[in-house]
């Protein structure tokens, strides 16, 4: 039994690899059209645009923010390119949708991807109605998680009371600043935890459903 929750009242779930298992391959259909949206429009091979994808990302955070600032990128269209993806393998598991459903307090999705993107997962998942908002890359103009002002634009839009909050990520970067804001941090990871970041983080678990089960 995991201690620190019942006092929760606003739970704020990173969507992927975070919401739903990162095994779904959900993450790696939109990872490979990342690359290939690169390819088509900079007409590089596979490796030149891997290498474009991952030194923007690296440098500015995610891929879309290199994109917008160095090439002058569409977001609205790289977006619809890259979460144009297969979802089928994303059934609704009752048990889990049980477990979202009971948790008392508000509901949202924090994510550095679209809304539109976010709402595909919900309802192939069976959760639209489960969850009390999308707070996403648009909201934070563009500025991406782990910055600082992406939480305070989250917090703002839904009059969060950080210390009441929890968070959950697959990424511990990620979970910083919320922890620094006073939430509970949970990383989702079946990885081990480098020692210079487990200062930020609460509790680790291998799966949301795992956790939620657990408390």
């Amino acid at each position: 039994m995991i201690n620190n929750f019942s006092a929760i009242q606003y739970w704020l779930f990173d969507l992927d690899n975070t919401f739903y298992p990162a095994q779904s391959g959900v993450f790696s259909q939109i990872e490979k059209r990342f690359t290939l949206y690169i390819q088509n429009t900079f007409n590089l091979d596979y490796n030149a645009a891997y290498k474009k994808q991952k030194d923007y990302y690296r440098q500015f955070g995610t891929t879309l923010n290199g994109l917008m600032q160095c090439d002058n990128v569409d977001p609205d269209e790289f977006m619809r390119f890259v979460h144009d993806i297969d979802l089928s393998m994303l059934a609704v598991d009752a048990e889990f949708n049980d477990l979202i459903a009971n948790l008392s307090g508000e509901k949202y999705i924090v994510t550095n991807a679209s809304t539109h993107h976010a709402k595909n997962i919900l309802r192939h998942m069976g959760l639209s109605q489960h969850v009390n908002g999308i707070f996403d890359i648009r909201d934070a103009h563009f500025i991406p998680k782990p910055h600082a002002l992406y939480y305070e634009k989250c917090i703002s839009k839904y009059r969060i009371k950080a210390p009441k909050a929890a968070m959950f990520d697959d990424i511990a970067d990620n979970l910083h600043i919320p922890h620094q804001l006073g939430m509970q941090t949970v990383l989702i990871t079946s990885s081990p935890t480098d020692k210079h970041i487990e200062q930020d983080i609460h509790h680790t678990c291998s799966t949301l459903k795992k956790f939620l089960l657990s408390l």
